[in-house]
């Protein structure tokens, strides 16, 4: 099948749906299926057999998208809605069309013009998102936004989700919907022979000697609960002097505002923050961890680490929230509360008792093996395509 696919997103960066887009991108190229991508003019090429990436004309005064909500997208998404215009006709038609987040809104216009059915990956609640980041607190944009939801599932032939608290939200919105669940892989590679070496490169770069290790890896957003971590450290560094906490990503000034919370705190020599580092770091760095941390204090989506967290075989700290309990339960990682008190107890539980540190690491691999491996995902996408052919050849 050939798919044309909208993704109003910076494709390609080190972010959360992003790395969606490619691994969408990737199972279908691996299936045998030719792809058209739309997408901003921001981010990194990417070489996908099959895959042509049409980037929309640039906006000068842009050159950087914050993750979340934001006004940025407002003039990106209207260029990329002219480009889609002046693109559809000189396009290769396609079997159905394919939107990420708030692009099948495109592609339902799309679906309707080419009379081809559409498809809509939901990453995210819009609405939710706006709550979350605290992009408005207006009663009115978020019924808009919500009554937009809803008209964008009922509007698509088939819809897609990342985690079960979505497959719900559909469910709830529109009971006949076709619906998708569709769980993120690993966002990088499993650990390989070389992978001990580089942890010890790591280890010997960073100044990281025979330390213990709390290692947490992606964005520094709001939601991410670093807040939580800092205010969690003076306890466990009172009990455990060796040890030292690694934040690999953040931007630079998410960095700086963290470094300075830190020499408030008089924890910064626990601290190292690393700044955003290339994918293929990340096996090295949750090689060298004791454990690996998720201290989310708000959200729904599943956090993409966590699956590559499962990967590594560490023992996992996270809060107990849905967040992260639509994968992760108490026989595969340690859950607390999201505050600073429990925290740090099962940050000190994991880190004295290394028998139930090891079954925790042990189980979260297992599970990933037998649930969220790529083996697992691409089944679901080969399903999820053999039923859009089938619909296809029936209906178009």
């Amino acid at each position: 099948m050939h798919i044309l696919m909208i993704a109003p997103q910076p494709f390609f960066q080190y972010r959360g749906t992003p790395f969606s887009v490619r691994e969408r991108l990737k199972s279908f190229s691996d299936l045998g299926h030719s792809i058209d991508l739309i997408t901003y003019h921001i981010g990194d090429d990417v070489d996908i057999p099959g895959v042509r990436i049409r980037r929309c004309p640039g906006i000068p005064f842009i050159r950087t998208i914050p993750i979340g909500p934001s006004w940025v997208k407002f003039p990106l998404d209207f260029a990329l809605m002219l480009w889609i215009m002046v693109l559809l006709p000189f396009l290769k038609r396609p079997d159905f069309i394919h939107s990420h987040e708030e692009g099948a809104v495109f592609g339902i216009l799309c679906s309707k013009f080419m009379r081809r059915p559409h498809v809509y990956d939901m990453h995210s609640s819009l609405p939710q998102q706006l709550i979350n980041y605290d992009f408005t607190h207006s009663s009115f944009i978020l019924h808009l936004v919500k009554r937009l939801e809803r008209w964008i599932i009922r509007s698509s032939s088939h819809v897609i989700v990342v985690c079960p608290w979505l497959e719900d939200l559909v469910k709830n919105l529109d009971p006949d919907k076709t619906v998708y669940l569709i769980e993120n892989p690993p966002v990088c590679e499993s650990a390989d022979e070389n992978t001990d070496r580089r942890a010890a490169e790591l280890r010997h770069t960073y100044g990281l000697r025979d330390d213990q290790l709390v290692v947490y890896t992606g964005t520094l957003e709001i939601n991410q609960g670093m807040d939580i971590l800092l205010s969690a450290i003076p306890a466990v560094v009172k009990q455990i002097p060796r040890i030292r906490f690694v934040l690999v990503g953040g931007e630079p000034h998410q960095v700086e505002t963290l470094r300075s919370r830190a020499k408030e705190l008089g924890i910064e020599r626990w601290i190292l923050l690393t700044g955003q580092r290339p994918t293929n770091e990340m096996p090295a760095f949750m090689d060298m961890a004791d454990i690996l941390i998720s201290p989310r204090k708000f959200g729904q989506n599943t956090p993409l680490k966590i699956y590559s967290y499962l990967q590594s075989g560490k023992p996992i700290v996270a809060t107990d929230l849905e967040t992260h309990t639509q994968v992760l339960d108490t026989s595969i990682a340690c859950l607390v509360n999201p505050d600073p008190e429990d925290f740090a107890r099962g940050l000190l539980r994991v880190l004295r008792d290394p028998e139930y540190a090891h079954q925790l690491g042990q189980a979260a691999k297992e599970r990933l093996e037998s649930k969220y491996s790529w083996t697992q995902y691409m089944d679901n996408m080969r399903t999820f395509c053999d039923h859009v052919n089938k619909h296809i050849q029936r209906k178009y």
